[in-house]
């Protein structure tokens, strides 16, 4: 067995993680890398045939229906498949090594508050049945440690009721109800590192949950998810290195699957930051609903008048590699129905709706790195908070496609200062870059956004660098427009994709309008404009070029001269922007 602090010597200072604006941060950032952690205790467990517990890791003894002292006041005991681990009265942290698989159980940790808690789980398949797959309850932080091939299937089903009142037969072990949230579940810090592997099944509520923070540090993680969401938790979510693959079909209404989730709260016991952070590592998604949310909402969530204690929702990108699809149909008439949840509750005349957005940040959504790839049926990024919400992009390179919404939208500001942006839909009335009537502030990057004439127009008099609002008639439907120089250099190129492409349908593309920004564009200047252009030089993003260096074909569709920072080219009938649906 690797020694608990050989998996993972990540370290990240706390500035990555306290960038919440409350009054209230993580502070114990320290403490977030298994490498730091002492262990007092050491206990293997061996799940295969009759499960046993062992202390030396060689001679083990079987674990029975009566409670065995194992070391330092931990017990352990067995009941209908049901394995409790009691260390409450401990005076140390403990390592648990799990190994083997087991049918139809659980293993339950009942730890010591003030203790941390590592699971070790070096080659694990467990099947639950009417519970959770593992669970921790009381430790302050649990540390999950990946060795080798790892599945937890959660043997639940979503519409049936579990938790504290679920008893079918009398041998059923009674849970508290709070750990029924997931087949993975700590109401601790949920710590994630190794070299391993875990696949987590579900079918009923949420693969991982953590009534505090999750934070990946390394390890492959797959969940699998019929039931609800991927990740949940209810302070924060953060994410320095490893690989995350997430795929969510659930269609139940009102509960539709998504990714990662932050809850967020006003609980003094379990404040919620409410924010999410990727730092670095590998995030790809496919779910229903949405893929990545800080969802608490001032509107819907908040349980007193009082503001100090709210929490920040917020999501910052700081590196990573990021790749989200969405395929669920958004639902703008929050029609009323009957709803059903995870535990078989229904609600009469509920409305309900469907927002099948990309990334979102109910405050703010901040992209400052990393590489970041969408393709949703509702706007890829969103910033919700009326008139407040912020979107702020300084650097990263973004891919946002939306069939049927906003590339990216903010509800209050849009500011970019730098990166590289292709922002495409074509479903009328949205468009790439919306945010309402608020600030709309380009001071460097490369971008394009490719949508229709209800936009949101650049800012001149905040806007320092260049910015173009050009007609569709100066470009082709599809193909390469370039704007060139009077020398011939081209200092813009972007090639139109099919919409075939971008839509999984045929037919021509419906977009009104091309707004696009570039350092190479300069105040008072000429241009002359290209369709079905032939570009070479340099690298391209989702066809648009980094650096092009020449043009050797196309057909001259007209010329324009920078005038002001945002310059208008051919007949644009601005619509204004238009507010969809952010549930």
């Amino acid at each position: 067995m690797n020694t608990a602090g050989s998996t993972d010597s990540s370290s990240t200072d706390s500035s990555e993680v306290t960038e919440n604006t409350s009054s209230r941060n993580i502070t114990s950032d320290s403490d977030d890398s298994v490498s730091t952690a002492a262990f007092a205790n050491t206990i293997y467990l061996n799940l295969d045939s009759s499960p046993s517990y062992s202390t030396d890791g060689s001679t083990f003894t079987t674990i029975t229906t009566t409670a065995a002292e194992v070391t330092d006041s931990i017990t352990v005991k067995i009941k209908s498949g049901y394995i409790t681990v009691d260390a409450s009265s401990s005076t140390g942290a403990t390592l648990f090594s799990l190994t083997g698989t087991l049918n139809t159980g659980t293993v339950a940790v009942k730890s010591n508050a003030d203790h941390a808690v590592e699971l070790y789980l070096n080659g694990v398949t467990i099947t639950s049945g009417n519970y959770p797959c593992l669970e921790v309850t009381k430790a302050s932080r649990t540390f999950i440690v990946l060795n080798g091939i790892n599945t937890l299937t959660d043997g639940r089903t979503f519409g049936t009721g579990y938790g504290s009142d679920y008893e079918s037969t009398s041998s059923n072990y009674v849970s508290s109800g709070e750990d029924t949230k997931g087949t993975l579940y700590s109401k601790g810090q949920l710590l994630f590192s190794g070299d391993g592997t875990l696949t987590v099944h579900t079918a009923y509520k949420h693969c991982i949950y953590s009534k505090d923070y999750i934070r990946i540090f390394g390890g492959t993680i797959t969940t699998e998810n019929s039931g609800r969401n991927a990740f949940q938790s209810v302070n924060g979510f953060i994410m320095d290195g490893g690989t995350v693959t997430m795929t969510g079909t659930g269609t139940n209404v009102d509960n539709e699957s998504r990714g990662i989730v932050v809850e967020g709260s006003e609980d003094d016991s379990y404040c919620g930051e409410g924010f999410i952070i990727i730092n670095d590592g590998t995030v790809t998604g496919t779910t229903v609903s949405k893929g990545m949310t800080a969802k608490w909402d001032i509107d819907e969530d908040a349980a007193t008048s009082d503001t100090s204690d709210d929490p920040c929702p917020y999501v910052k990108i700081t590196g990573g590699t990021i790749s989200l699809e969405t395929t669920g149909t958004p639902k703008d008439d929050y029609t009323a129905s009957s709803v059903t949840d995870a535990d078989g509750v229904v609600t009469t005349s509920e409305t309900v709706s469907l927002s099948p957005e990309g990334i979102e940040g109910k405050q703010a959504v901040s992209i400052t790195g990393g590489t970041i790839t969408l393709n949703t049926t509702d706007d890829c990024i969103n910033a919700s908070r009326s008139n407040s919400g912020t979107i702020t992009i300084s650097g990263g390179s973004i891919y946002a496609f939306s069939s049927d919404n906003d590339a990216i939208d903010s509800n209050g500001t849009l500011t970019i200062t730098g990166g590289t942006i292709v922002a495409v839909t074509t479903t009328s009335p949205e468009c790439a870059f919306d945010c309402d009537d608020n600030a709309f502030t380009i001071t460097g990057g490369l971008l394009v956004g490719m949508g229709t004439s209800n936009y949101s127009e650049p800012t001149a008099s905040t806007c320092t660098q260049n910015t173009v609002v050009m007609s569709s008639s100066y470009a082709p439907a599809e193909g390469t427009v370039a704007v060139c120089n009077s020398k011939g250099t081209p200092v813009f190129a972007f090639t139109v994709p099919s919409l075939s492409s971008v839509a999984s349908t045929s037919g021509t593309n419906t977009y009104d309008v091309l707004v696009f920004s570039s350092p190479e564009l300069s105040s008072g200047t000429t241009y002359t404009v290209y369709k079905n252009a032939t570009v070479s030089g340099g690298n391209t993003f989702n066809g648009l070029y980094l650096s092009p260096t020449t043009k050797s074909a196309g057909t001259v569709s007209g010329t324009f001269t920078t005038s002001s920072t945002v310059t208008t080219v051919g007949s644009v009938n601005n619509g204004g922007a238009q507010e969809g649906s952010h549930p």
